[in-house]
């Protein structure tokens, strides 16, 4: 194994390696092999997006072996300058916080299944959690004081 790792490390010195446009157009790349996958149904799109997929896996390995720096650097710099600005003129970050703050929420309620029922207050949707265990309760919404009965 260390024979093999020396051997990729002396292939990769003297390359440009990975940078943050090969990580996009990579996980770009598995993200319409992915849906090429989800699409089977439609040869005609399947195609397209598994040919599409196929060539930015190509670019960015071949943008990874290169030796020419300073283009490679280049691209780099003008694409993140562009998502950049596409970024701003779409305001992606408040669609990014928002998916960060859902899942967070997510990821914590998952954490506390095995203690906590959670429910939706069926007037305003707030979630409430309640222990398990406690049987037939019946539980008052904090935010707007709707009654209502669930099994805990």
């Amino acid at each position: 194994m260390d024979q093999i790792r020396e051997r990729l490390r002396a292939f990769m010195s003297g390359r440009y390696g990975v940078d943050e446009l090969g990580r996009v157009l990579a996980g770009g790349s598995l993200t319409l092999m992915i849906l090429s996958v989800l699409f089977s149904k439609y040869s005609g799109l399947r195609s397209l997006l598994y040919t599409l997929s196929l060539i930015g896996f190509g670019y960015t390995i071949y943008r990874i072996v290169s030796t020419d720096f300073s283009k490679r650097r280049e691209e780099n710099q003008k694409a993140m300058r562009w998502l950049s600005d596409f970024g701003q003129k779409t305001n992606l970050t408040k669609y990014w916080e928002r998916f960060q703050r859902w899942f967070q929420r997510e990821r914590r309620i998952f954490s506390q299944r095995k203690d906590y029922h959670f429910y939706s207050c069926p007037n305003c949707h707030q979630t409430i959690r309640m222990p398990r265990g406690k049987g037939r309760v019946e539980i008052t919404c904090p935010r707007c004081h709707e009654k209502f009965t669930k099994d805990a």
